[in-house]
């Protein structure tokens, strides 16, 4: 979530979940240092860490934005992203339902 949210827009707020624990992070209040923070004490990985491995699963409804906030201001790059706006027209076409084009573009 963020002001504007682009790359140059404000990325304020995080939220992520694993199997047992919820976050929402204030990046406005922690700022870059953010993503040196480790989400789970058993695990070795900092959120940077974790957004960018490729064997984590991370799943966004339409991530363009927050890819590009991430990136632009955070030196973020995305991956093992599942973009559940694609998914969702591929549901709707699988099923014969109109799906033109994404909702939001």
């Amino acid at each position: 979530e963020g002001v504007q949210l682009s790359r140059s827009g404000q990325l304020c707020i995080l939220q992520l979940a694993t199997n047992t624990c919820t976050y929402i992070l204030d990046l406005v209040a922690m700022g870059p240092e953010a993503f040196d923070f480790i989400v789970e004490e058993r695990s070795l990985y900092s959120l940077k860490m974790l957004l960018e491995s490729q064997q984590i699963t991370k799943l966004f409804f339409d991530v363009r934005t927050d890819s590009d906030a991430l990136y632009h201001q955070f030196g973020v790059r995305l991956q093992g992203v599942v973009d559940l706006q694609v998914e969702e027209v591929a549901v709707r076409r699988s099923a014969n339902m109109p799906a033109t084009r994404l909702k939001g573009l």
